[in-house]
C-alpha cells in the first residue's frame, strides 16, 4: 500500500529497450536543493501540501489540454520532467534553452515554475521564426544553418524538432553551448536526429508512432571530443577551400593577364588559410611550397617566369596539402 502510494510521486516513461526510466520523484527530498519546497506541513499533520507535485501536474494537464497528438504531448510531459528533474538538484541561476518549437502556453507556466527554483533563472527561445512573439522569455533569433552560441553558457538544452527545422551540424554548437554536466534533451520524430543529438549511453525513450526523446549528459570529456571535432571540422573545411582554389589555377594556366591578376588574389588568400591551419598540418613543407608557388605565379604575371614551373610546384603542394 505505501509503495503504491509512493508512485503517486514518481513519474515514468518507456525507454526503448521496454525498462522503465524515471524521470521525476516530487518526493526525493534528498535531491532537491531548489528553492521550491516538496511539501508544506498545516496545521495538523494530515493537512499536508505537497507543493511540487502539485506544480508539475498542473503543469503536465496543461501539456495535454493543448498538445492533444497523444505521442507528442507525451514527449513534452517527458521533456518537463527531466528539465524539473534538473532544476531541483542545484539552488543556482539557471538558463534553459528551448531550441525550435512555438511559444506553447505550457511553456509560459513552466517559466513561471522555474522561477520558483531560483528566482534569477531564464529561459531562452531559439527560433528560426519571424513575427513569432512570446513575452515569458528571452528571444533568440538566427538560421540554424548559421548558428552561433556562447560557449558554456546554458544548464539545459531542450531542442523541438517538431517542425523538423533541426539539422544534425548543430549538435557541437549546441553542445559546447552547455556547462560541464549541463543536459540535452531532443524531441523528434526522425530517426536521424534522434541518433545525431543523442550521445552514446544516453537514454532515449519510446513515446509511440516514432516519436522518441533523448537525454544526454554533456560531460568533460564529451565537450572535449566536440572541441575536437569543431577544430578537425574548421581545418577540413579550409584545407578544401585551400586545394579548390589551387586546383582552380593548376587548371587555368596558361592564362591571360587578366586572369594572372585573380589567380594572383587566390595564391594569397591560399598563403593565409595554410598560415591559419599550418599548427594542424601534417606536413612541414607546405609553408614553404606555398611560398614558393606564390613567387612563381608573380614571376609569371611579371614576365619573369613561366607557367611549366607555376604548374610544377602547384602539384608539389597539392601533394603535400592531400597526403
Amino acid at each position: 500500500m505505501a509503495q503504491d502510494a509512493r508512485k503517486y510521486f514518481q513519474y515514468y516513461e518507456q525507454l526503448t529497450d521496454g525498462r522503465e526510466g524515471l524521470l521525476l520523484d516530487t518526493l526525493d527530498f534528498y535531491n532537491n536543493h531548489s528553492a521550491i519546497p516538496m511539501h508544506v506541513v498545516g496545521e495538523t499533520e494530515d493537512d499536508i501540501d505537497f507543493v511540487l507535485d502539485r506544480e508539475v501536474k498542473k503543469l503536465l494537464a496543461l501539456i495535454q489540454n493543448e498538445c492533444r497528438r497523444l505521442p507528442l504531448s507525451n514527449g513534452y510531459r517527458a521533456a518537463v520532467l527531466l528539465m524539473v528533474a534538473y532544476c531541483l538538484r542545484k539552488y543556482k541561476l539557471l538558463k534553459i534553452l528551448y531550441v525550435g518549437g512555438k511559444p506553447w502556453k505550457w511553456l509560459g507556466v513552466f517559466c513561471q515554475l522555474l522561477h520558483s527554483f531560483h528566482p534569477d533563472s531564464k529561459l531562452y527561445w531559439l527560433t528560426q521564426q519571424d513575427n513569432v512573439p512570446c513575452d515569458f522569455c528571452t528571444e533568440i533569433k538566427m538560421p540554424f544553418a548559421e548558428l552561433l552560441l556562447p560557449r558554456d553558457s546554458f544548464d539545459v538544452v531542450l531542442l523541438d524538432d517538431t517542425d523538423e527545422s533541426l539539422i544534425s551540424a548543430m549538435k557541437n554548437t549546441i553542445g559546447l553551448s552547455l556547462h560541464s554536466q549541463g543536459e540535452m534533451i531532443v524531441l523528434s520524430q526522425r530517426k536521424a536526429i534522434i541518433e545525431s543529438f543523442t550521445l552514446e549511453q544516453a537514454n532515449t525513450y519510446e513515446l509511440g508512432a516514432d516519436w522518441r526523446i533523448g537525454h544526454s549528459i554533456i560531460t568533460a570529456e564529451v565537450r572535449t571530443t566536440m572541441d575536437a571535432d569543431t577544430l578537425e571540422g574548421a581545418v577540413a573545411n579550409i584545407l578544401q577551400e585551400s586545394v579548390n582554389r589551387i586546383t582552380l589555377v593548376q587548371e587555368a594556366l596558361p592564362a591571360n593577364t587578366a586572369d594572372l591578376d585573380n589567380f594572383l588574389q587566390a595564391a594569397e588568400d591560399v598563403e593565409q588559410y595554410i598560415l591559419l591551419i599550418y599548427a594542424s598540418l601534417p606536413s612541414l613543407e607546405v609553408k614553404y611550397l606555398v611560398n614558393e608557388w606564390k613567387r612563381a605565379l608573380l614571376d609569371y604575371r611579371l614576365g619573369w617566369g613561366n607557367a611549366e614551373k607555376v604548374k610544377l610546384l602547384g602539384e608539389l603542394l597539392l601533394k603535400e596539402l592531400q597526403q
